[in-house]
Protein backbone atom coordinates (compact mmCIF):
# COMPACT_ATOMS: atom_id res chain seq x y z
CA UNK A 1 0.00 0.00 0.00
CA UNK A 2 1.49 3.58 -0.96
CA UNK A 3 0.27 5.38 1.63
CA UNK A 4 2.26 8.69 0.26
CA UNK A 5 3.87 10.12 -2.51
CA UNK A 6 5.60 13.51 -4.02
CA UNK A 7 6.55 13.81 -7.64
CA UNK A 8 6.46 17.46 -7.86
CA UNK A 9 5.77 20.78 -5.78
CA UNK A 10 2.36 20.81 -6.95
CA UNK A 11 0.36 19.38 -4.18
CA UNK A 12 0.57 21.46 -0.31
CA UNK A 13 1.67 19.19 1.88
CA UNK A 14 1.72 21.38 4.58
CA UNK A 15 -2.39 20.69 6.53
CA UNK A 16 -4.36 20.14 9.51
CA UNK A 17 -5.10 17.00 11.35
CA UNK A 18 -8.58 16.68 9.66
CA UNK A 19 -7.26 16.94 5.99
CA UNK A 20 -4.44 14.59 7.20
CA UNK A 21 -7.20 12.07 8.64
CA UNK A 22 -9.06 12.18 5.47
CA UNK A 23 -6.01 12.11 2.64
CA UNK A 24 -5.87 14.72 -0.16
CA UNK A 25 -4.21 14.89 -3.55
CA UNK A 26 -4.32 12.86 -6.78
CA UNK A 27 -2.74 9.66 -6.69
CA UNK A 28 -1.43 9.74 -10.08
CA UNK A 29 1.16 12.50 -9.13
CA UNK A 30 1.04 13.82 -5.42
CA UNK A 31 -1.15 12.25 -2.44
CA UNK A 32 -1.38 11.05 1.12
CA UNK A 33 -3.48 8.60 1.42
CA UNK A 34 -5.27 9.82 4.45
CA UNK A 35 -4.88 8.55 8.14
CA UNK A 36 -8.42 6.78 8.22
CA UNK A 37 -8.15 4.77 4.82
CA UNK A 38 -4.41 3.87 5.93
CA UNK A 39 -5.96 2.51 9.06
CA UNK A 40 -8.72 0.68 7.70
CA UNK A 41 -6.17 -1.16 5.20
CA UNK A 42 -4.00 -2.26 7.78
CA UNK A 43 -6.33 -3.41 11.10
CA UNK A 44 -7.04 -6.95 9.43
CA UNK A 45 -3.54 -8.33 9.94
CA UNK A 46 0.17 -7.58 11.20
CA UNK A 47 2.00 -5.59 8.31
CA UNK A 48 5.44 -4.38 8.01
CA UNK A 49 5.95 -0.60 7.49
CA UNK A 50 8.55 -0.10 4.73
CA UNK A 51 10.17 3.10 3.71
CA UNK A 52 11.72 3.99 0.07
CA UNK A 53 13.34 6.88 -0.60
CA UNK A 54 13.84 8.19 -4.40
CA UNK A 55 15.23 11.10 -5.49
CA UNK A 56 15.45 12.18 -9.13
CA UNK A 57 18.80 12.39 -10.41
CA UNK A 58 20.72 10.43 -7.74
Amino acid sequence: IVIQQRIDGSQNFNQNWNVYKSGFGTYDKNFWLGLEKTHQSTTSADYRLRFEVLIKGV
